[in-house]
């Protein structure tokens, strides 16, 4: 493997921490690329449906940067925003609370 399968590897990783609620372990997480930058998540969300099963109520995108040296977006995603995800407001004070 070369460094930048690794580096999408990790990726694939802050993206299943994030998809599965795992905040414990995006506290331990930095960006893949520069191995110094912060993450920052950036979610849009939009009520799909409010009589929906959790999980299934919001749609949008999710967007993680590295705050970093490298400063660019590591990944996109449109989806359903996660049930842990559904009652953030402020997705820089969670960033920020992460480190």
């Amino acid at each position: 493997m070369d460094i930048k399968d690794l580096e999408i590897i990790e990726i694939e990783n802050i993206e299943y921490d994030f998809f599965n609620g795992n905040i414990d372990s995006l506290n331990e997480r930095m960006c893949p690329k520069c191995k110094t930058g912060k993450l920052l998540f950036s979610v849009y969300k939009e009520l799909v449906n409010s009589n929906a099963i959790p999980g299934r109520r919001y749609k949008g995108s999710v967007n993680i940067y590295c705050i970093g040296e490298c400063n660019i977006m590591l990944t996109h995603a449109n989806c359903y925003i996660p049930v842990w995800a559904e009652n953030i407001e402020n997705w820089e004070d969670f960033s920020k609370s992460l480190y």
